[in-house]
């Protein structure tokens, strides 16, 4: 038995990518993160009112795991409390930071939204993907300067390793003023076989900055 990437999926400059292979592009118009997100979300076929509530940052979230999970059926094989997240960026929730603080900026004008304010911890984006997929397991999120392969590297092994969990949904997931970009992948244990990717460093970043599709043994 091996740790091997099963599934991962990327989003960036308004394009779906599942395994390598481009699943959706949204017309040149939806360049609005806002926009692209709903169109995404329409395009996937959801039926989930409680999309329309979340912050741009679970939407991205919420619509790359929606292209990975169902496909992968990782919740078919895997009991729902051995399903570990860990996730990662770099600003955490700074976009509904930002609405919040606007709210509060006037003592004249003082109108706090609870709707807002509850998406200024990052760990509300991993919690809105368990609530819609009925994960239980170990959830983290993490913040760096930038995606850091060996870092979730490390922590999902010892995850692994230890017991805690028999599969870990994990990425990085950033959405800003100046742009959004999801990458999401799923580690199993699993007997190596063609098509299946190995769980390191190398893959990861491989991964994370081209969407290839690599199989095992090709990246140290």
């Amino acid at each position: 038995m091996a740790q091997v990437i099963t599934s991962y999926c990327k989003i960036k400059d308004q394009q779906v990518l599942l395994n390598g292979e481009l699943v959706l592009a949204a017309p040149s118009g939806n360049a609005d993160i806002h926009h692209f997100l709903r169109y995404t979300y329409e395009q996937l076929g959801c039926e989930y009112p409680r999309f329309f509530k979340m912050d741009a940052l679970s939407k991205l979230c919420f619509c790359a795991a929606e292209t990975m999970i169902p496909q992968s059926g990782i919740v078919n094989r895997t009991d729902a409390g051995d399903i570990a997240l860990l996730f990662s960026n770099r600003q955490s929730s700074i976009l509904s930071d930002k609405a919040h603080q606007e709210t509060i900026n006037d003592p004249w004008n003082f109108f706090p939204n609870p709707a807002v304010f509850v998406y200024t911890l990052p760990n509300i984006m991993v919690g809105e993907m368990c609530i819609r997929h009925q994960l239980t397991g170990d959830t983290t999120f993490l913040l760096s300067e930038g995606f850091d392969a060996d870092m979730h590297h490390r922590y999902l092994d010892c995850l692994m390793q230890q017991g805690a969990a028999q599969a870990v949904i994990s990425g990085w997931v950033e959405a800003d003023e100046n742009g959004y970009e999801a990458f999401l992948y799923m580690v199993e244990d699993s007997m190596v076989s063609a098509g299946l990717l190995p769980h390191t460093p190398g893959s990861l970043t491989a991964l994370y900055h081209n969407s290839k599709i690599l199989t095992y043994g090709n990246v140290d």
